[in-house]
């Protein structure tokens, strides 16, 4: 199962909980695809570094880098899965 969301989502507590409750229960068949442009009001920091103590695998790449977004995809572990599509515009 795959759940996209936007950085501007994670700034609501509700989707906290879920993934919390996705790490506690070891959801091996989900994958959270982050799609992370800059457009929450909130600076969250590294998604990475806030997702892995929720018992999920997380890994950051370019959103805009197809192969490196299928390899991410296809990672699997012994939890939930995130994927962090960074879409930063350039200065």
């Amino acid at each position: 199962m795959f759940v996209l969301v936007g950085d501007a989502e994670l700034n609501e507590g509700a989707n906290w909980e879920a993934i919390l409750h996705a790490g506690s229960r070891k959801l091996v068949n989900l994958t959270l695809i982050v799609v992370d442009n800059a457009s929450g009001s909130l600076a969250l920091g590294s998604l990475e570094d806030k997702l892995r103590p929720f018992g999920w695998e997380a890994e950051t790449v370019g959103g805009r880098d197809h192969a490196a977004l299928e390899r991410a995809l296809r990672q699997r572990s012994d939890g939930p899965t995130a994927v962090v599509a960074e879409l930063r515009e350039a200065a």
